[in-house]
């Protein structure tokens, strides 16, 4: 009977509907409004120690500073369009990073440098500083496009 096609077909929707729900679950996909920062730094340096980059689902910021000597070695800003956010976002899976301790092995010791990443998502921000070049096996998903998009723009931002 009709009642009953309908009946299944109704039930096949709820069943699709369901399963498209896990689906964007499982894809991590987090919120357009959310900012990301990545930055790196040196304690012992002379010149531009720290860079630091925050991104949005549209633009990014960049910023190179050094620690003390602001004369020779002014701070520089520039910032522009960000094309990149969804590859980078759906790599990001935003409750794990959450869970991450907030420093990871000795950042900086001995000089070696630090890399940090801040997620500020809603009223949820979380910071983890680790050892430069040493990521951990969670960020490795979006570690490099954050390390080649700082890179990219340091070289053309004057």
């Amino acid at each position: 009977t009709i009642k009953n096609v309908m009946k299944k077909y109704i039930l096949a929707l709820l069943i699709t509907g369901s399963i498209s729900g896990m689906s964007c679950e499982e894809n991590h996909t987090i919120p357009e409004d959310t900012i990301i920062r990545y930055g790196t730094s040196f304690g012992f340096c002379a010149g531009y120690c720290k860079n630091t980059i925050s991104l949005t689902s549209t633009s990014f910021n960049f910023e190179k500073s050094s620690w003390t000597d602001k004369d020779t070695y002014p701070d520089i800003h520039c910032n522009g369009a960000f094309s990149e956010w969804n590859n980078l976002s759906d790599k990001i899976h935003l409750k794990n990073f959450n869970k991450m301790d907030e420093i990871i092995g000795c950042p900086d010791c001995a000089d070696g440098g630090a890399e940090w990443i801040e997620i500020t998502s809603g009223e949820t921000s979380h910071k983890v500083t680790f050892e430069y070049n040493k990521s951990p096996d969670v960020f490795k998903s979006y570690i490099e496009i954050l390390r080649s998009k700082l890179e990219e723009i340091d070289s053309t931002c004057e």
